[in-house]
């Protein structure tokens, strides 16, 4: 090999060894077993996205508060992104249910995450398979929300592990059911026109 290959090669190398310190990795599961509102775990599944409840790695991409939910899409607002998905037990031959394994995602900057956790599986493989554009599973009643976990960039560190379940957080609805939504449309009807009717009299 000529002079000038290997220098080129070492070159290459170096270069590659660079880029591959200068990322790291954020492995985010729970420790700590998820119920349902009647105090069930999650379902889960080793290998089906259909039969485990789904989870959301957030990155908070401008400041360290997370933006509101919202009922579409995927659920972010603001300057929240879905970076990574997961469903319980995935990948664990001996999976648990409410627990999710473990995934490990690449970064390589600073910043902060949450993890949301939906108390329903994807429906249809084809909504699992949209990734980190999934949307909220319509059998959904509720999701859990994490506390939020500050990831430092050092690639000379151990992975940090976010156990997110055990971190904190709360729980809350994703939306009022369709019945309530009605509802509350009718009576807001009734009053407008109570309103108007008065109005008229006055």
């Amino acid at each position: 090999m000529s002079q000038k290959r290997v220098w080129f090669v070492s070159v290459l190398a170096a270069m590659g060894l660079v880029a591959g310190l200068a990322r790291g990795d954020l492995i985010w599961l729970n420790s700590v077993i998820i119920n349902d509102f009647s105090g069930n775990p999650l379902p889960a599944s080793e290998t089906d996205p259909t039969a485990g409840a789904f989870a959301q790695l957030i990155q908070i991409t401008l400041g360290s508060t997370p933006s509101s939910f919202v009922g579409s899409g995927n659920g972010t607002s603001g300057n929240d992104v879905v970076v990574q998905i997961q469903h319980a037990g995935q990948g664990d031959d001996l999976f648990e249910p409410g627990i999710f394994p473990g995934l490990q995602y690449s970064v390589n900057v600073s910043g902060f995450y949450y993890v949301r956790v939906f108390d329903a599986p994807q429906l249809t493989l084809s909504a699992w398979n949209q990734g980190v554009s999934a949307p909220i599973p319509s059998g959904a009643g509720y999701y859990y929300q994490s506390a939020v976990f500050e990831y430092s960039h050092n690639e000379f560190a151990p992975t940090p592990i976010f156990d997110f379940a055990s971190a904190g957080g709360q729980t809350l609805n994703v939306v009022p059911e369709p019945t309530v939504v009605s509802l509350l449309a009718v009576g807001l009807a009734v009053f407008s026109g109570v309103r108007r009717r008065l109005a008229r009299a006055a």
